[in-house]
């Protein structure tokens, strides 16, 4: 349970520094043309890989909690109608889905402000 519970943090920590990571990048505006709004190669690079990087390690936080959510099941049919297993697996799978959602939540959050701060054009 410790593990779990670990894990599940560990999903939450990642994704509230996925959602404070745009906010350290200052806005822009889209030229008319469209292009990049950025100058600077070294800063354009910087920034694509910080977003790959992050966007990695959030597939594979929702990963980690589809296999939790495996493993709750797989607990929930093993615990033999005993009330401890049974509240131990709910528990597992609860978790695992609450941070698949806190997960998905920021991919979607960060593909969003990408767009804002005009990152997809570079």
């Amino acid at each position: 349970m410790r593990k779990i519970t670990q894990s599940v943090l560990g999903g939450l920590i990642g994704g509230v520094l996925a959602l404070i990571f745009p906010a350290f990048v200052q806005a822009a505006v889209i030229p008319d043309g469209g292009g990049c709004p950025f100058e600077g190669e070294l800063f354009i690079k910087l920034v694509n890989i910080l977003s790959e990087t992050i966007e990695f390690l959030l597939g594979i936080g929702a990963g980690v909690a589809l296999l939790f959510v495996m493993i709750g099941g797989i607990q929930y049919m093993a615990s033999g109608g005993d009330e401890k297993s049974l509240a131990s697996a709910k528990k597992t799978i609860t978790y695992s889905i609450i941070g698949l959602v806190v997960i998905l939540g920021s991919i979607l959050i960060i593909n969003v402000l990408r767009d804002i701060f005009g990152f997809n054009y570079c």
